[in-house]
């Protein structure tokens, strides 16, 4: 179960991710360098955010 929980987090925040990623670069045009780094941290997060709220709630 865990590891459908882990498949489930990381593809959820994928699709969060590149979802949100288009208007992220709408709105910031000069720091791309800094928005990458900023959404690949989000990106973490939300993974395992995700992730944990996966395993509290299947167990």
């Amino acid at each position: 179960m865990a590891g459908l929980g882990l498949i489930v987090a990381v593809a959820t925040s994928f699709a969060i991710y590149f979802i949100s990623l288009p208007f992220l670069t709408g709105f910031v045009k000069t720091k791309k360098t800094l928005l990458f780094y900023n959404s690949f941290v989000t990106f973490l997060l939300v993974w395992l955010t995700i992730w944990i709220l996966l395993y509290n709630l299947g167990g």
